[in-house]
């Protein structure tokens, strides 16, 4: 008990000294998260994503409701008549908070977009730290942290869900690295763990998108320390510790992929599509934010402050404006759909042809601008203000006004252009206040804070859902429902309302073995053309079990591809789950009941007059075992798509099993590397308290 004592009293201080440097600005940043997306807290808008809406929130909903059963979620029963679940990209279950959910909370809507917002929270809390580490004040870094959150990028992610976790992940990548630098050692916790949480709980190939704008950030960062093979050993140990820490999401994926064509090939990913893409014409934002989708608006207090830093001539590059300048290029697409010159040359890289949308990429040059500019914000409110402060705003308000006038509608837009020519002047005189920093902390948090809560409000394209005793009703949008021309206003065009039952009468995975039909997912419709009431039909469909076999899906496998394509879809709406057939007979003869379902696993009794054949309308992967009565049983492939089973007269208990032998080895070797990361962590705590004492 007495060296516990003494080994936390020789460890308080450094948490002591960093709990009081932190706290208050990592406060700050959480207020003024829930200042500025107070609707959103509250649920009194909800984010009106398509995809995450009709995909992403559905997914998560069924992950959590298995493990609310005590299942992993390895195999979807609810679409496309079976899938692997395990091998999903949308599968996130050891991802920090979705895993939570599913032990403790459980999910809804309100909750899920709660949880987006806290890890938007988190990522300006990695841009704060990051700027800190880099020498910054606190005033500076909590003026980046709050940037980043607000911005243009991190503001419309939260429609595509999972990559919210990448942009949150992404400033710690770099934390941990100058960290590391700091520290001497090419082995940091923080920078693996978010690599892994990246992969974990992101968009797959925005991971490893990711992964390769930060492998170029360490390379130039250490070209420029001259210290090129630190950040060689520390790319080397970040990248293969996180891979193996991922391994149970990674490997299942991979294996998948060679198994056989989905729907997403990578030669169909890019089809020059000019209206979905960033260019030239969305610098604009940066001065005067008047869209939702495709904007690059940081916030201008930043840009205040780099026109203050030219005219004293202290603007200096770094690895952050190297990259900001790398990751613009690659992402850049023209308005005829064509991918840059960079990323052209990159396409070699692994994973880099899957990438696709690069516009909602664009967070990462966003992180690196923000980076950059704190430190023209520290020169902003540390000079003595004067005539270059005037000087700077006059030139960030011609600016304003000779982009106004030439690309904007005056008439509809004439409100935003006064309202940033004001924060233009506000952001320029802020320098006065030097004299008390805490004032000077107060007006630039709330500055900021007004600021980017009017330009949400403005832009925002989510309205508040309407709900009664059952159901709510939900605008749903995407990015194609917004004109992308500051010519015309930000009206929604094209949007549709999809009316879902609410999440507190779901049922559990469970509860689904009371209703085993079988449902097309075409509900009556010839084919599947994605109208809008197909798109909305999607939540239900996942949300109240029901086995579907059209699901909004962009993994298929290629054997459901051909029954989708074929008169066999439509025919088996309203079928049965399972049936008992007579092997002589073919038609269906004697009782079958499903007793359990869990998201890896049929069980069922059947009672057979005689030789019979038990069909399980899931689709065959030879990865399912089944027992009959305890024993291992032959499984069979039915109609080229489906699986079932031969028994013998009399009563049986039937058992269907999910197996994947990949994702179990996968899991063990994620395990130890965690234990050893857990051990390499308490070793280096025991040293650092004894060298400090």
């Amino acid at each position: 008990m007495h060296a516990k004592a003494t080994y936390m009293k020789r460890i308080s201080p450094e948490i002591v000294r960093a709990f009081r440097e932190h706290s208050v600005y990592i406060a700050i940043l959480l207020l003024s998260n829930i200042a500025v997306y107070f609707d959103y807290w509250t649920g009194y808008r909800i984010f009106n994503g398509k995809d995450l809406l009709t995909a992403f929130a559905p997914l998560l909903n069924f992950q959590t409701d298995c493990l609310q059963d005590g299942s992993l979620p390895l195999w979807n029963p609810f679409m496309n008549f079976g899938y692997p679940f395990v091998e999903h990209y949308s599968n996130t279950m050891f991802f920090p908070t979705h895993l939570l959910m599913g032990l403790f909370t459980g999910s809804t809507i309100e909750l899920i977009q709660r949880e987006i917002l806290f890890w938007i929270f988190i990522g300006g809390t990695g841009v704060y730290l990051c700027a800190k580490e880099l020498g910054r004040s606190g005033i500076a870094g909590v003026a980046a942290g709050m940037s980043y959150m607000f911005c243009g990028q991190i503001m419309e992610l939260p429609h595509w869900h999972l990559l919210v976790y990448n942009a949150a992940c992404f400033p710690f990548f770099v934390l941990g690295y100058h960290r590391a630098v700091i520290s001497g050692r090419p082995l940091n916790i923080t920078s693996i763990l978010f690599v892994s949480f990246s992969i974990l709980g992101g968009h797959i190939t925005t991971a490893v998108l990711g992964l390769y704008i930060f492998a170029a950030y360490v390379a130039v960062d250490s070209l420029m320390r001259k210290n090129v093979w630190f950040g060689v050993r520390y790319l080397f140990i970040t990248s293969v510790s996180a891979v193996l820490l991922s391994l149970p999401k990674l490997a299942p994926m991979a294996a998948a992929m060679t198994s056989g064509p989905r729907m997403l090939a990578p030669e169909s990913l890019h089809t020059k599509d000019p209206f979905n893409t960033i260019n030239f014409y969305n610098f604009m934002s940066y001065l005067l934010p008047v869209k939702f989708f495709f904007s690059l608006y940081i916030g201008l207090l930043g840009v205040v402050a780099l026109a203050f830093s030219a005219i004293r001539k202290k603007i200096r590059a770094d690895a952050s404006l190297v990259l900001f300048i790398l990751s613009a290029w690659l992402l850049m697409v023209d308005s005829e759909g064509n991918v840059s010159f960079l990323r052209s040359a990159l396409n070699f890289l692994p994973v880099m042809k899957l990438v696709r949308n690069e516009w909602f990429e664009w967070f990462y040059p966003s992180f690196f601008a923000v980076l950059w500019l704190a430190r023209s914000v520290d020169l902003l409110i540390d000079e003595r203000p004067g005539r270059d402060n005037i000087i700077a705003a006059g030139v960030m308000a011609a600016a304003l006004s000779i982009i106004f006038v030439s690309f904007f509608n005056t008439d509809v837009y004439v409100v935003a252009f006064i309202g940033q020519a004001v924060l233009i002047v506000l952001f320029s005189s802020v320098a006065f206040l030097r004299g008390n920093r805490n004032i000077l902390l107060a007006a630039v948090v709330l500055l900021i804070t007004v600021e980017f809560a009017f330009v949400i409000n403005r832009v925002s394209v989510d309205e508040p859902p309407l709900r009664d005793d059952r159901f709510i009703r939900i605008a749903v949008v995407d990015q194609g429902s917004v004109s992308r021309s500051y010519m015309d206003d930000n009206m929604v065009r094209n949007k549709f309302y999809a009316v879902a039952v609410q999440d507190r009468f779901r049922p559990s995975v469970s509860e689904s073995a009371g209703f085993p039909v079988l449902q097309s997912g075409l509900d009556g419709d010839p084919t599947y053309n994605m109208y809008p009431a197909q798109f909305a039909r999607f939540i239900d469909s996942m949300n109240l079990k029901r086995f579907s076999g059209w699901w909004y899906n962009a993994q298929e496998r290629h054997d459901f591809i051909r029954l989708k394509d074929s008169e066999m879809l439509p025919a088996l709406d309203k079928q049965p789950l399972f049936v008992l057939f007579g092997q002589e007979s073919g038609a269906p003869s004697g009782t079958a009941e499903l007793d359990k379902i869990s998201c890896s696993s049929f069980d069922l009794s059947a009672a057979a007059p005689g030789p019979g054949f038990l069909l399980l309308h899931q689709f065959y992967d030879d990865r399912w075992k089944v027992l009959v009565d305890g024993k291992e049983h032959s499984l069979r492939r039915v109609n080229d798509y489906f699986m079932g089973v031969e028994v013998l007269p009399g009563k049986h208990k039937i058992s269907f099993r999910f197996r994947d032998n990949i994702f179990t080895a996968s899991l063990l070797v994620s395990g130890i590397a965690a234990l050893l990361l857990i051990i390499y962590g308490i070793v280096r705590m025991r040293r650092g308290a004894l060298a400090n004492n």
